[in-house]
């Protein structure tokens, strides 16, 4: 069978042609090895994305927090400084009202047989005499104090401060323990 020209290419059609089918197989071929690849890289993009995001919002809430803790150790400081004026103060106020205090040992519970605070005014003026102590002296108020059982110590507030200085005085001239 005879050959004609068009039927025949002519080598470099050839060449071209066959260049053509191959690039279209191996980018066939490419594409195919390559799409899991882009699929992989397309959810890496994504996820790369919201960390982005993520890692921004955890930034701010940093700062945020420090900003807050900034702010709580300022207010803590401040608390300290002045809770530290206040227990200042507490102890004044707490060695001015025991200077007026005086402490009775020795006597059994139960003598005072209803009210200690007037017990303890009657025992001083029983004492010391209104001719010593001047005036009855005034208790503001009275209290057991120590362990639960046994002689406790009576602690008493007396409301002249210039009795209270007598008290101690008394006591050693008639030879008893202050």
């Amino acid at each position: 069978m005879p050959t004609t020209r068009s039927t025949l290419m002519d080598p470099e059609s050839l060449g071209k042609l066959i260049k053509d089918i191959v690039r279209e197989e191996i980018t066939s071929a490419l594409e195919d090895k390559l799409k899991p690849i882009q699929d992989s890289l397309s959810k890496l993009q994504v996820t790369a994305a919201n960390s982005v995001c993520k890692i921004q919002d955890l930034e701010e809430s940093a700062n945020e927090t420090d900003s807050r803790l900034t702010q709580l150790e300022n207010d803590c400081k401040l608390l300290q400084s002045s809770n530290e004026k206040c227990m200042q103060k507490i102890e004044v106020f707490e060695d001015q009202n025991r200077k007026f205090n005086i402490r009775i040992y020795g006597l059994k519970e139960g003598l005072e047989q209803g009210s200690l605070t007037a017990y303890v005014t009657e025992l001083l003026a029983d004492l010391f005499g209104q001719n010593i102590l001047g005036p009855l002296p005034t208790v503001s108020y009275a209290y057991r104090n120590g362990p639960a059982k046994g002689n406790r110590c009576i602690t008493a507030r007396l409301n002249s401060f210039e009795t209270k200085r007598t008290i101690p005085s008394l006591v050693r001239e008639k030879g008893g323990k202050q």
